[in-house]
């Protein structure tokens, strides 16, 4: 069951100075879980198709591999619905303007099967990555950000802290710290090792 609410980043096409939340969130999703480094930063206004710009460097013994993204973030969980290709109008021509060599998808919904079906077909001229919320949920709970989460969505990180941790930490703080005397030997459950009385 997904524990990110993704409307808690406000909406972006709504005027309350934080309409850019959910791009600073990609940017700081892109940097401190995936690593890469910030060429063009969000802003506001006329963007020519780009929300971020931002490298990869990938070292092997010999050589080194990089690749420019094109990151395009869609916030659309207020509404629900799902990003489709007249959303994202031109890639091609968009990754040509900024000499990219790959292109992601940052969306708190996810890709229509159109859109899809389109950035297939770019497969063997680019790299293709999509971010949906999901996946951006899964990268975050199994790289350990747990700063990140709580920074952008306090409420779900509250709600999960209830949920998963506590109950777990509870349990292994029991399990650890009971100790049963039987015949002169302790016993701790949650490593199964015995240790001989010294009574």
């Amino acid at each position: 069951m997904p524990c990110i609410n993704f409307c808690e980043i406000p909406e972006a096409h709504i005027a309350s100075g934080n309409q850019d939340s959910f791009e600073l969130f990609a940017r700081d999703f892109l940097t401190e879980i995936l690593s890469f480094e910030i060429l063009s930063e969000p802003s506001r206004g006329a963007d020519g198709g780009k929300d971020i710009l931002a490298e990869e460097r990938q070292l092997g013994t010999l050589s080194e591999n990089r690749t420019i993204w094109l990151v395009s973030c869609k916030h659309k969980a207020h509404s629900g619905k799902s990003v489709t290709p007249d959303d994202e109008t031109n890639i091609s021509d968009r990754l040509g303007q900024f000499k990219a060599n790959g292109f992601i998808g940052f969306y708190s919904t996810l890709a229509s099967s159109g859109l899809n079906a389109r950035l297939d077909s770019y497969n063997d001229r680019y790299k293709i990555q999509i971010f949906d919320k999901e996946k951006i949920e899964a990268f975050i709970l199994n790289h350990k950000r747990y700063e990140l989460f709580r920074r952008y969505f306090p409420v779900s990180y509250k709600a999960w802290l209830e949920t998963e941790i506590r109950p777990q930490k509870y349990w292994q703080y029991i399990n650890l710290l009971i100790v049963l005397y039987v015949d002169k030997i302790y016993w701790i459950p949650s490593t199964q090792i015995m240790v001989s009385s010294v009574l």
